[in-house]
């Protein structure tokens, strides 16, 4: 996910955490890491970063207001790659979410490359709970459990998701991956295989942009269940929703909330009761596409969706991260490169590694493959169209 990256910049204030490390030291250096993100944190001052390297840390980590945490260095080279050097917050015995604030912070604080992975919470944010002013990015979700809202990440007052994984993930009531309240912004983000009464998406007030979500699955079949995305209020814009499955709900998006720019692709139901996608009138949508059937799809007279019903047939996919396009509108140096998505459509069992346990996330069978690049995904004939997504500079 995340492009090697040289380390620069690091003053004698901030902190350094690796799995060699001793919190007897001072924790100004790799040579003189800390061993815990939590006595690195109470060493480091407001407006300094903990920098973590790579390897397995089992334990739940307690933000710190203005504190920042990046993970996923190679400690040799003062280099950051997630893919090739993973910071791994690991939940199998913790018990608990792993990244947690209880409240607003008042100085914007950020968390970035760290994977969280086989976490469980009583209460809502399986994986993490953020609030205002902090910002969870590159990073990876995997394997979290909530018994109450967000599988994955539990967001409130302000909070902001992006450029994450965020997969196989579950809960029994708001969101299985994300659930998202007023004024939280999710960008760039991918969420997969997650499941609960809102599989992928539950969003209350926030904003959700270029963000693919699939093979989701909505496992309760009570009104108003929805696999790929719920949004009862705030904004969805230029998102992909493919291949979500539901026991007796919405299969794509269920929305009285505005939507634009989106596609709806190849989602289904083992009970047609609620159509497939549901986008309200009242909601002022514009720019929507599906291929999912007229009798399947209930949009209130939406024009922009119902219009397309008949004359699109192939549709391409929104570049999750950052940028769309084709491949030459991509810059070389383009940070996000290594994650592609050249089939942002796979099985469960082809993203499952490590610890990570299996799921039954997927049960619509095998998916076609969909492409960030290129007008798939041969589902008949026709151009298709491009969905562009806004570029929103870090």
């Amino acid at each position: 996910m995340l492009a090697a990256i040289a380390l620069s910049g690091a003053n004698a204030a901030n902190m350094f955490v690796r799995p060699d490390g001793s919190d007897s030291k001072d924790g100004t250096s790799w040579a003189t890491a800390k061993l815990t993100v939590k006595k690195a944190l109470s060493a480091a001052a407001v407006g300094d970063t903990v920098f973590i390297a790579q390897g397995s840390y089992p334990a739940a980590i307690t933000l710190v207001d203005g504190k920042h945490i990046f993970g996923s260095y190679n400690p040799a080279t003062g280099e950051q790659d997630i893919d090739r050097y993973p910071t791994v917050i690991e939940g199998e015995n913790v018990g608990n979410r792993l990244i947690a604030a209880s409240k607003a912070f008042t100085n914007p604080t950020v968390v970035d490359g760290l994977v969280l992975q086989n976490a469980s919470h009583g209460h809502s944010g399986g994986g993490a709970a953020i609030y205002g002013n902090i910002t969870l990015r590159h990073c990876v979700i995997r394997n979290c459990t909530s018994t109450s809202s967000g599988g994955g990440v539990y967001m409130h007052s302000d909070a902001a998701l992006s450029n994450c994984l965020i997969e196989l993930c579950t809960s029994t009531k708001e969101g299985g991956g994300v659930c998202v309240s007023s004024g939280c912004t999710v960008e760039h983000c991918i969420i997969r295989g997650c499941a609960g009464k809102y599989g992928g998406v539950y969003n209350n007030g926030g904003t959700v942009s270029c963000c693919v979500i699939h093979n989701c699955e909505a496992n309760d079949p009570t009104w108003p269940a929805t696999a790929g995305i719920y949004n009862k209020s705030g904004k969805v814009d230029h998102c992909t929703v493919c291949n979500n499955y539901s026991e007796g709900g919405y299969a794509g998006i269920h929305s009285v909330a505005k939507v634009f720019n989106s596609v709806f692709w190849g989602n289904q139901a083992s009970d047609l009761s609620d159509p497939l996608n549901f986008i309200a009138a009242t909601s002022n949508s514009s720019g929507n596409y599906t291929n999912d059937g007229f009798d399947g799809v209930y949009v209130h007279n939406n024009p922009m969706m119902e219009g397309c019903i008949a004359a699109m047939k192939d549709a391409a996919f929104c570049q999750p991260y950052r940028l769309c396009g084709t491949a030459a509108e991509q810059p070389a140096n383009d940070r996000y490169a290594p994650r592609r998505l050249q089939s942002v459509c796979r099985l469960a069992t082809d993203w499952q590694s490590g610890s990570v346990r299996s799921s039954s996330a997927d049960r619509i069978g095998q998916p076609h493959q969909y492409h960030a690049h290129a007008a798939e995904p041969q589902r008949g004939d026709g151009a298709g169209r491009r969905i562009r997504c806004v570029v929103h500079p870090e």
